[in-house]
Protein backbone atom coordinates (compact mmCIF):
# COMPACT_ATOMS: atom_id res chain seq x y z
CA UNK A 1 0.00 0.00 0.00
CA UNK A 2 2.52 2.31 0.51
CA UNK A 3 3.69 2.95 -3.21
CA UNK A 4 -0.50 4.11 -3.21
CA UNK A 5 -0.12 6.29 -0.61
CA UNK A 6 3.13 7.87 -2.06
CA UNK A 7 1.28 8.50 -4.66
CA UNK A 8 -2.18 10.05 -2.55
CA UNK A 9 0.49 12.19 -0.65
CA UNK A 10 2.53 13.23 -4.22
CA UNK A 11 -1.51 14.31 -5.17
CA UNK A 12 -2.02 16.25 -1.57
CA UNK A 13 0.91 18.24 -2.40
CA UNK A 14 -0.95 20.24 -5.44
CA UNK A 15 -3.71 23.04 -4.78
CA UNK A 16 -6.10 21.51 -6.92
CA UNK A 17 -6.26 18.09 -4.28
CA UNK A 18 -5.23 20.15 -1.28
CA UNK A 19 -9.36 20.48 -0.28
CA UNK A 20 -10.46 16.79 -1.46
CA UNK A 21 -11.60 14.45 1.09
CA UNK A 22 -8.83 11.99 2.14
CA UNK A 23 -11.76 8.62 1.05
CA UNK A 24 -12.42 10.39 -1.91
CA UNK A 25 -8.88 10.62 -3.07
CA UNK A 26 -8.05 7.26 -2.55
CA UNK A 27 -10.84 6.39 -4.20
CA UNK A 28 -9.66 8.01 -7.47
CA UNK A 29 -5.95 6.22 -6.77
CA UNK A 30 -8.02 2.76 -6.79
CA UNK A 31 -10.35 3.64 -9.63
CA UNK A 32 -6.88 4.11 -11.79
CA UNK A 33 -5.24 0.95 -10.17
CA UNK A 34 -8.31 -0.79 -11.28
CA UNK A 35 -8.27 0.75 -14.63
CA UNK A 36 -4.38 -0.46 -14.88
CA UNK A 37 -5.74 -4.47 -13.52
CA UNK A 38 -3.26 -4.35 -10.42
CA UNK A 39 -6.03 -3.90 -8.00
CA UNK A 40 -5.75 -7.04 -6.71
CA UNK A 41 -5.46 -9.39 -3.44
CA UNK A 42 -1.83 -10.14 -4.65
CA UNK A 43 -0.70 -6.75 -5.25
CA UNK A 44 -2.20 -4.51 -2.29
CA UNK A 45 -0.41 -7.63 -0.21
CA UNK A 46 2.54 -7.93 -1.97
CA UNK A 47 3.94 -4.49 -2.75
CA UNK A 48 3.66 -2.35 -6.45
CA UNK A 49 6.50 -2.97 -9.00
CA UNK A 50 7.51 0.84 -10.52
CA UNK A 51 5.88 0.01 -13.45
CA UNK A 52 2.41 -0.01 -11.76
CA UNK A 53 3.22 2.98 -9.88
CA UNK A 54 4.12 5.28 -13.07
CA UNK A 55 0.61 3.31 -15.20
CA UNK A 56 -1.16 4.50 -12.22
CA UNK A 57 -0.14 7.79 -12.12
CA UNK A 58 -0.39 8.31 -15.45
CA UNK A 59 -3.82 7.52 -15.53
CA UNK A 60 -4.72 9.53 -13.02
CA UNK A 61 -3.04 12.39 -14.61
CA UNK A 62 -4.89 11.31 -18.45
CA UNK A 63 -8.15 11.35 -16.51
CA UNK A 64 -7.89 14.21 -14.37
CA UNK A 65 -5.98 16.79 -17.19
CA UNK A 66 -3.65 17.34 -14.99
CA UNK A 67 -0.03 18.85 -16.15
CA UNK A 68 2.24 15.80 -14.70
CA UNK A 69 3.85 12.72 -16.59
CA UNK A 70 5.41 9.89 -14.85
CA UNK A 71 8.41 8.75 -16.24
CA UNK A 72 11.15 5.59 -15.16
CA UNK A 73 14.38 7.31 -13.72
CA UNK A 74 16.41 5.82 -15.85
CA UNK A 75 14.50 7.71 -18.84
CA UNK A 76 15.67 11.01 -17.19
CA UNK A 77 19.08 12.05 -18.49
CA UNK A 78 21.96 12.42 -15.54
CA UNK A 79 24.57 15.25 -16.08
CA UNK A 80 28.16 13.42 -16.61
CA UNK A 81 28.44 11.89 -13.39
CA UNK A 82 26.18 12.50 -11.74
CA UNK A 83 25.09 9.99 -9.34
CA UNK A 84 21.40 8.88 -8.43
CA UNK A 85 21.36 11.25 -5.07
CA UNK A 86 22.36 14.13 -7.30
CA UNK A 87 19.65 13.33 -9.87
CA UNK A 88 17.39 13.32 -7.29
CA UNK A 89 18.24 16.89 -5.77
CA UNK A 90 18.28 18.06 -9.67
CA UNK A 91 14.59 16.80 -10.21
CA UNK A 92 13.38 18.23 -7.18
CA UNK A 93 14.70 21.65 -7.94
CA UNK A 94 12.85 21.70 -10.76
CA UNK A 95 9.81 21.15 -9.49
CA UNK A 96 9.19 17.72 -10.02
CA UNK A 97 9.06 14.57 -7.45
CA UNK A 98 10.22 11.50 -6.83
CA UNK A 99 8.47 8.21 -5.64
CA UNK A 100 11.28 5.56 -4.26
CA UNK A 101 12.30 2.90 -2.74
CA UNK A 102 13.67 2.57 0.55
CA UNK A 103 17.38 1.01 0.86
CA UNK A 104 16.17 -2.66 0.63
CA UNK A 105 13.43 -1.67 -1.97
CA UNK A 106 10.41 -3.33 0.75
CA UNK A 107 8.86 0.58 0.89
CA UNK A 108 8.19 3.46 -1.07
CA UNK A 109 9.16 7.13 0.08
CA UNK A 110 8.09 9.82 -1.58
CA UNK A 111 10.72 13.05 -2.25
CA UNK A 112 9.00 16.11 -2.79
CA UNK A 113 9.54 19.97 -1.79
CA UNK A 114 7.40 20.77 1.75
CA UNK A 115 7.37 24.48 2.46
CA UNK A 116 10.34 25.03 0.09
CA UNK A 117 12.23 22.12 1.67
CA UNK A 118 13.62 19.14 0.00
CA UNK A 119 11.88 16.65 1.79
CA UNK A 120 11.25 12.84 2.17
CA UNK A 121 7.55 12.04 2.71
CA UNK A 122 7.49 8.50 4.79
CA UNK A 123 3.41 6.70 4.89
CA UNK A 124 4.76 4.65 7.70
CA UNK A 125 6.15 7.26 10.13
CA UNK A 126 3.83 7.76 12.47
CA UNK A 127 5.95 9.48 14.44
CA UNK A 128 7.76 12.03 12.02
CA UNK A 129 6.37 11.28 8.33
CA UNK A 130 8.37 14.79 6.56
CA UNK A 131 11.74 14.68 7.06
CA UNK A 132 14.36 16.68 5.10
CA UNK A 133 16.17 15.27 2.19
CA UNK A 134 19.82 15.58 2.87
CA UNK A 135 23.47 13.66 2.24
CA UNK A 136 22.76 11.27 4.91
CA UNK A 137 20.02 10.22 3.19
CA UNK A 138 21.47 9.06 0.22
CA UNK A 139 21.19 4.81 1.05
CA UNK A 140 17.15 6.14 0.42
CA UNK A 141 18.02 6.84 -3.70
CA UNK A 142 17.03 3.75 -5.69
CA UNK A 143 17.64 3.09 -9.64
CA UNK A 144 13.97 1.90 -9.60
CA UNK A 145 12.48 5.37 -9.19
CA UNK A 146 9.49 7.04 -10.24
CA UNK A 147 10.04 11.00 -11.38
CA UNK A 148 6.96 12.85 -11.77
CA UNK A 149 7.36 16.11 -13.81
CA UNK A 150 5.04 18.92 -15.23
CA UNK A 151 4.19 18.85 -18.47
CA UNK A 152 4.05 21.73 -21.01
CA UNK A 153 0.69 22.13 -22.31
CA UNK A 154 -0.04 24.50 -25.75
CA UNK A 155 -1.52 27.90 -25.04
CA UNK A 156 -4.27 29.05 -27.57
CA UNK A 157 -5.48 32.47 -27.91
CA UNK A 158 -8.94 33.08 -28.97
CA UNK A 159 -10.54 36.23 -30.64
Amino acid sequence: MCGLYSILNFLSTLDEWKDEEPAKALEYVLEAAEAEGVLTARWITGGYRSSELKGILNRIFQRWWMPFEAFFLCEIERLPGEQTHGLYCRILECGGAVIGGSDDRSHWLLFSKVEGTQSIIDSSDNVNPVRRFDGRSRTFCSDDAIVILARSRATFQIG
